[in-house]
């Protein structure tokens, strides 16, 4: 009786210290990219090397990081048209993502990798 109620006592204090279920920071990253203006916007591949990502602002929710990285998006989309529609040969516009901030976009850091 006293061991299990040591393990019961155990278990509460376990639960009650982990920590919330999906409470991370999200990070919201940009890379610099390239783009061919000779290919139509809709059908344009960004070209980005994935060891250039960086991060610009953390935030507490998914929500609030989805929401800023619509907003750069739609920014970047806009100044990604007016150099598109200036008939420049390839230009330069960034790429964004929001994920949690236990994900690195950049890769495994660490041996062998470099």
């Amino acid at each position: 009786m006293r061991a299990t109620l040591a393990v019961i006592v155990s278990t509460i204090v376990l639960a009650s210290s982990s920590p919330a279920s999906g409470a991370c920071a999200w990070v919201l990253w940009v890379v610099p990219a390239t783009l061919d203006p000779k290919v139509p916007l809709v059908q344009a591949l960004v070209s980005f090397n994935p060891s250039y990502w960086n991060p610009t602002a953390a935030y507490e929710t998914a929500k609030a990081c989805g929401d800023a990285e619509s907003a750069a998006k739609e920014k970047e989309w806009d100044h990604a048209l007016k150099r598109h529609k200036s008939g420049v040969s390839v230009f330069n516009t960034y790429a964004f993502r929001c994920l949690p901030d236990t994900i690195d976009p950049r890769g495994a850091k660490g041996e062998g990798s470099r």
